[in-house]
């Protein structure tokens, strides 16, 4: 008898959070206009646009953190990939929730390892996060399910961190 394993590093990789991430996408500009550095005082704690960020599964100990591409854009469209290592991109939206705090939803897929037997899964992650000038950070909540027949293959939280992109 094969015991089919799905390794947990594999079925996040497309999880990166917040945006989970996130990285290289095309910056979508919000609706103020930006002066030479790209941002005004109005955008000091606005979302819109690209971040260069890092996320991380807990325990941190065990995981090592993924460098992405989050880009959020006016009206609420969220879009990212990880690059370090690569994955699948990320299709979403995210909400102001106060001054400088936000929640997305997001969701990605993969195909299991070419003649694994694993399934291919379908990931969604959820970020809680905060803006601060050129800064983000926050956690996620990331869930995991076999495409095929729905069963969830896993449950997670992590944190991300990192700067906004400069045209």
């Amino acid at each position: 008898m094969v015991e089919k394993t799905l390794d947990r590093r594999w079925m996040l990789r497309g999880a990166g959070a917040a945006g989970a991430a996130m990285v290289g996408g095309i910056a979508l500009a919000g609706a103020a206009p930006a002066n030479e550095r790209g941002s005004t005082d109005l955008q000091r704690n606005s979302l819109e646009g690209s971040w260069l960020i890092e996320h991380q599964d807990d325990p941190a100990a065990q995981n090592t953190p993924v460098r992405a591409v989050a880009s959020f854009a006016a009206g609420g469209v969220y879009t990212g990939f990880d690059i370090a290592p690569p994955s699948p991109p990320q299709g979403g939206t995210w909400a102001r929730t106060g001054d400088g705090t936000f929640d997305a939803t997001f969701w990605t897929g993969d195909a299991g390892p070419a003649g694994s037997g694993a399934p291919a899964v379908v990931v969604r992650v959820r970020p809680r996060g905060r803006v601060s000038g050129d800064r983000i950070s926050g956690t996620y909540r990331v869930q995991v399910w076999d495409a095929a027949t729905g069963t969830v293959l896993q449950n997670g939280t992590g944190r991300f961190w990192g700067t906004r992109i400069e045209a």
